[in-house]
């Protein structure tokens, strides 16, 4: 019985008695006599201000100037910071904590930051030696003389335009009329010493196909002739620009005047025809064809 009794002692005090066979235990007692783990505490420093999380618990944002000491289970824990306007920016640090002494997490941020703006920000170019700027402005040069030259070439030759026309229909009349107008553009080189100089003649003609209004009868009128004169400047990207004089020539051959000038811009859509957009004097677009 007293032996018992010695083992009931020796359970409450918490104290071994090597000759009752009792082992001695600690336990930490919080409130209410329930027992709590045992903390140690992180202390956590940095050199740029980032936003720490202990375990994925946020601890919000800690600066330079002040370190944070983080209260945590003993054991090991993990400690990120974040930049937070720069998330890729990341430092993780394994740290273990233990009873008999405080932790410490220096978490280095800086460098990293500047070194992911710098990489962030656009280098600057270095300037071309100036051989290489030489041989680049003859490449250019070559280049748009050759696309000159290109041009010059598909251009010479003459181009034809048709349009022709349905004119009402009679009432009683079994045919109808119409109207024909035909452009004949004659490309060659000019007597300009350079070469993105092209002259240009245009030759237009309107046929008739006329049907009385009383008689039913056809009539086909002669064609009028007229002529326009000028030249092509040609450019190394299109369009080219043709520009034309309507002159009024006497029976002798004399230019009594200009009556106006056809200014349009000429795009080729294929090697047989092209395109000239009428921008002054006309105001239509009209596409020629090759005739030669």
């Amino acid at each position: 019985m007293n032996s018992l009794r010695s083992i009931f002692r020796c359970a409450r005090t918490g104290l071994f008695l090597i000759a009752l066979g009792c082992t001695p235990v600690t336990v930490v007692h919080g409130q209410a006599g329930k027992p709590q783990h045992a903390t140690a505490v992180v202390l956590v420093d940095t050199d740029d201000s980032c936003r720490l999380t202990v375990d994925a618990q946020d601890e919000g944002i800690i600066m330079p100037s002040q370190s944070q000491k983080i209260a945590v289970p003993l054991g090991d824990h993990i400690v990120k910071c974040i930049v937070e306007d720069v998330p890729d920016v990341v430092r993780r640090k394994a740290v273990e904590a233990k009873s008999s002494e405080q932790a410490v997490a220096i978490v280095a941020l800086k460098a990293l930051h500047i070194q992911y703006h710098q990489q962030a920000q656009p280098q600057p170019q270095q300037a071309a030696p100036p051989e290489e700027n030489a041989r680049a402005a003859e490449e250019n040069q070559r280049t748009q003389q050759n696309e000159l030259l290109e041009t010059r070439n598909s251009l010479m030759g003459t181009w034809q335009n048709v349009v022709q026309k349905q004119l009402p229909a009679l009432s009683g009349c079994r045919e109808t009329g119409w109207i024909r107008h035909t452009t004949i553009l004659r490309v060659y080189s000019s007597n300009e010493p350079t070469s993105d100089v092209l002259a240009a003649q245009q030759q237009s003609k309107s046929h008739f196909h006329d049907v009385r209004r009383k008689t039913c009868k056809v009539s086909d009128n002669e064609p009028d002739d007229w002529f326009d004169q000028g030249n092509i400047q040609l450019t190394s990207d299109q369009p080219s620009v043709i520009d034309l004089a309507d002159e009024d020539i006497d029976d002798d051959g004399q230019r009594l005047g200009t009556f106006s000038h056809y200014i349009g811009e000429i795009t080729f859509i294929n090697g047989n025809k092209i395109s000239i957009d009428w921008k002054q004097g006309m105001s239509e677009k009209a596409e020629y064809d090759r005739v030669n």
